[in-house]
C-alpha cells in the first residue's frame, strides 16, 4: 500500500514538475518584455534586493554584546578553528 501511495505521489511532482517550469518560463519572458532596457543580468535580482542595496547601517553608540560568555570546550569530535578577520582572529 506504502509503495502504491510513494508511486502516485511520485507521479503527481513528475506532472506538476514541467507545467512550473513552463510558467516561470513564461513568467521570466513577459518581466523581459516590460524591461527591455534594463540589462539581462539585472532582471533576476528581486525588488526586495534593489531597494535595500543602498541602505547603509548607522551605529548610534558602541558597547559591549549584552549577553554573557563562557568559554566552553568543544563537544567530542568537533574540532576548533581559529582564522584572521582583518586585525581579529575569530574561533569557530
Amino acid at each position: 500500500m506504502k509503495f502504491i501511495k510513494l508511486i502516485i505521489v511520485f507521479l503527481i511532482f513528475a506532472l506538476i514538475a514541467p507545467i512550473s517550469f513552463a510558467l516561470e518560463s513564461s513568467m521570466n519572458e513577459s518581466t523581459a518584455l516590460k524591461n527591455d532596457s534594463a540589462p539581462v543580468e539585472n532582471q533576476t535580482i528581486s525588488r526586495f534586493f534593489i531597494d535595500r542595496s543602498n541602505f547603509e547601517t548607522n551605529i548610534i553608540y558602541r558597547m559591549p554584546a549584552p549577553q554573557e560568555y563562557a568559554n566552553e570546550l568543544p563537544p567530542i569530535g568537533v574540532k576548533e578553528i581559529t582564522y584572521d578577520s582583518g586585525n581579529l582572529r575569530l574561533k569557530a
